[in-house]
């Protein structure tokens, strides 16, 4: 299957004015960085969308029945991923090897995923395993296209958010970080 054509078809931006984001600051993405919005779809786009939140976005939303919406391009950096202390507690290699002078917003992409760890420990539904499968390739095909550069999808280049912010985000994808789930990958 094509992936521009899967996007066309299956993907739904809806950022807005109101969206955070900001430059890349000639960085590329290195990293996909999997989240669990702790709440409903249309609780994460009042969010991302709304005139008084000034603290945070994602690149994507999946939905519980598979829905992807989009909030910022990918050639945009997300504030999603970001850290102003504790970076050296991260255990992902790259953001250990990039340290603190890198902001992980720099080189990520950032997918929320709708859902309440508190009930689903990160587990996604059927759909959303499947949008977020279809979802990891494109971005990867995508930042080969746009940037010469091939995220090998791999444990270091799929992550959790808490392998970044295990202090403030210890469950944020769930008990077993993503990137331990293979069915990823495939």
């Amino acid at each position: 299957m094509d992936l521009q054509e899967w996007a066309k078809e299956n993907i739904e931006f809806v950022g807005n004015s109101n969206t955070n984001k900001s430059s890349r600051q000639g960085r590329i993405p290195e990293i996909i960085v999997d989240h669990i919005s702790e709440g409903t779809m249309s609780s994460m786009i009042s969010w991302f969308t709304s005139q008084d939140n000034k603290v945070s976005s994602a690149h994507f939303g999946v939905s519980k029945a598979g829905k992807i919406y989009q909030f910022v391009a990918i050639e945009d950096c997300a504030w999603a991923n970001g850290l102003t202390s504790g970076i050296e507690n991260a255990t992902a290699e790259l953001v250990l090897k990039k340290g603190k002078s890198e902001n992980p917003n720099w080189y990520s992409v950032s997918i929320e995923h709708e859902g309440v760890w508190a009930e689903t420990k990160g587990v996604l539904t059927p759909e959303q395993l499947k949008a977020t499968k279809m979802l990891h390739k494109y971005i990867i095909e995508y930042v080969k296209d746009k940037y010469g550069h091939k995220i090998e999808p791999s444990r270091e280049t799929i992550i959790g958010h808490s392998e970044i912010d295990k202090t403030q985000r210890p469950n944020c994808w769930g008990t077993v970080p993503v990137s331990g789930d293979n069915r990823l990958f495939n």
